[in-house]
């Protein structure tokens, strides 16, 4: 027993280790961008239930594209805003024009 506790404890600390090590290098790729200007937040493949809750004003463009109750619909947490603005007869670059100029 006192053997896999060890052997646990070293995994464990491995990965540790690890996770620091992409930590510092995800840091240091983001110190290298500074005021480089960033991609859209929001894209065709973002799920909507992520959208609605990245910005305190998304719901209210989803409401302005006649998509008010995204919140309530289950499909939300998995389907993408492309697919569902497609399925409700609207246009994807527009809704994702309105989502992307939020500041």
């Amino acid at each position: 027993m006192d053997e896999e506790l060890q052997s646990l404890r070293e995994r464990v600390s491995s990965v540790s280790q690890r996770v620091e090590v992409q930590l510092e290098v995800v840091s240091e790729q983001a110190a290298a961008l500074g005021d480089a200007p960033s991609a859209a937040r929001f894209t065709e493949q973002t799920v909507i239930a992520d959208a609605w809750a990245a910005h305190p004003d998304a719901p209210g463009v989803f409401a302005a594209h006649h998509l008010p109750h995204c919140d309530h619909c289950p499909v939300s947490r998995t389907e993408p805003i492309g697919l569902g603005a497609r399925d409700h007869g609207l246009d994807p670059a527009a809704l994702l024009a309105d989502l992307n100029a939020l500041s």
